[in-house]
């Protein structure tokens, strides 16, 4: 009888080596509970960056078309340039004879603020605003320097236009004399206002794009230009463009916005195309899948836990009922022995 009692016991505690019901339980919804949970951990990981992948190429395809289309404008406009510094009356060099085609230009393309005719010495020998800058001012300007250091065709950074107010990028090409050595500049300060408007008609729904140039000031942006050109980024941004030419990393905009932004640079000037969407819409997709994903883990988990459950409280009743049934034969052997 105690043999038999004693093994009831022992399957009843399920293993029998000292370890207690409570602690094989746990031990058992745990070797069901980590692989799920390794399963939808990794599942999570995976699904981050497939996220972050699908942004930053989304990204970087806006940043390079909207550094090909600068490129395709100022191509364009190096071409006009061209044309406009070989014609006779512009090599001349003649304060007293300028061609009209200089205000004619202007008043045909709005994005031009002025179109200028400068000497080595920056003296201004024709315009079409009157009045320009004075020539010692003019020499100290950056990009009359680095026209002259590039003996080519320029772009300037951002620039507030002194004669016109507006934030302006001048455009130059060299003048040349009839040997081909540099004689003059001829320039046109672009609008960079006007210029926004013709590249960005619309503001993109997907990413904010800002254009900066060499000193990280602002040029160009999708969303309120007229706020933000010709203002500084922020030192976050700042810091991420100095650390990086091209390529795609996070920053906080000068909105304050927190963005992964993709950098592309546009050939032959030293700016360089920003697009940045918010780091909380690259993953808005990745938080809804995990939202999804957390309820069918938990689905899956109590569907699990309530199997082990039933499969445990079957074992009890079972045992329960085999420790029964050998009380109820001790009880009848005993009152066997004792009538007799």
């Amino acid at each position: 009888f105690a043999t038999e009692i004693g093994s009831e016991a022992m399957t009843l505690s399920f293993s029998g080596r000292g370890i207690s019901f409570r602690t094989q339980l746990i031990i058992l919804v745990l070797a069901v509970a980590l692989p799920i949970m390794t399963v939808f951990a990794w599942h999570l990981v995976v699904q981050a960056e497939e996220a972050r992948e699908t942004a930053t190429s989304n990204i970087k395809i806006v940043a390079a078309n909207t550094a090909a289309a600068i490129d395709l404008y100022l191509r364009d406009k190096e071409v006009v340039l061209s044309r406009i510094a070989a014609r006779p009356l512009i090599r001349a060099l003649n304060p007293k004879s300028c061609d009209l085609l200089i205000g004619e230009y202007v008043r045909l393309q709005p994005d031009f603020t002025n179109v200028l005719v400068r000497d080595l010495n920056a003296n201004t020998l024709c315009s079409f605003i009157p009045n320009p800058v004075k020539p010692e001012q003019a020499a100290a300007f950056p990009w009359f320097k680095e026209a002259l250091r590039r003996n080519q065709f320029g772009v300037g950074d951002a620039f507030l236009g002194r004669a016109a107010g507006r934030w302006v990028s001048l455009l130059s090409y060299p003048i040349r004399d009839d040997v081909g050595n540099m004689s003059g500049l001829l320039a046109m300060p672009v609008d960079l206002l006007k210029l926004n408007a013709k590249l960005f008609p619309v503001a993109s729904a997907s990413a904010t794009i800002a254009v900066v140039d060499r000193d990280n000031n602002i040029l160009l942006r999708s969303v309120d230009p007229a706020v933000w050109i010709g203002k500084s980024s922020t030192d976050d941004t700042a810091k991420m463009l100095s650390n990086q030419r091209e390529g795609v990393a996070t920053a906080r905009g000068v909105d304050g916005v927190r963005r992964l932004f993709a950098v592309v640079p546009v050939p032959g000037t030293g700016w360089r195309v920003l697009a940045g969407m918010p780091e909380q819409e690259v993953f808005a997709s990745y938080r809804a899948m995990m939202l999804r994903s957390v309820a069918i883990a938990i689905f899956a988990e109590i569907a699990a836990s309530s199997r082990i459950g039933l499969m445990i409280a079957v074992a009890i009743h079972h045992a329960i009922a085999r420790v029964s049934n050998s009380a109820k034969m001790a009880i009848a052997t005993l009152r066997n022995i004792i009538a007799r």
